[in-house]
């Protein structure tokens, strides 16, 4: 079995098929963000539009000095706009921009069409088609 010290994902990568299967999830959560607050947080917004600064920081599980760091940061960006609540002028409501909205969909369609481009029509079938099958065994097991 081959084996070899993956520097991007950092542990050993082998060619078996749960190492394989692996190394494409952690890629794939890497390549989506999901380490990144910021994108997380465009993710967010992007999904539901605009939100308070304090549900956001409750479903990321943010500290309120990191938020309000991060909100500045991607506001500086011109990815966000903070306004005030008009119920409730201390409550701070998050607005994604439509650069934001760009910044965000980074697994867009295309995107992830690319992904799979070095597959041919009749790969991409047989691997949708595996994968349904494992995750409809692994949810009856689970």
């Amino acid at each position: 079995m081959h084996e070899e010290r993956d520097e991007e994902f950092g542990y050993e990568q082998k060619d078996d098929l749960y190492s394989l299967m692996r190394a494409c999830g952690h890629y794939l959560h890497r390549r989506s963000g999901h380490g990144d607050t910021q994108m997380k947080i465009l993710r967010l917004l992007g999904h539901n539009g605009e939100m308070l600064q304090q549900d956001i920081q409750d479903i990321l599980h943010i500290q309120a000095g990191s938020i309000s760091e991060v909100i500045t940061k991607l506001e500086n960006k011109g990815l966000v706009e903070r306004k005030k609540n008009e119920e409730d002028q201390r409550r701070i409501e998050i607005v994604i921009t439509e650069e934001g909205k760009k910044a965000g969909l980074e697994s867009s369609d295309e995107e992830n069409t690319e992904l799979f481009s070095v597959l041919d029509e009749k790969q991409k079938e047989e691997l949708q088609e595996s994968l349904k099958k494992l995750l409809e065994k692994w949810k009856e097991n689970s």
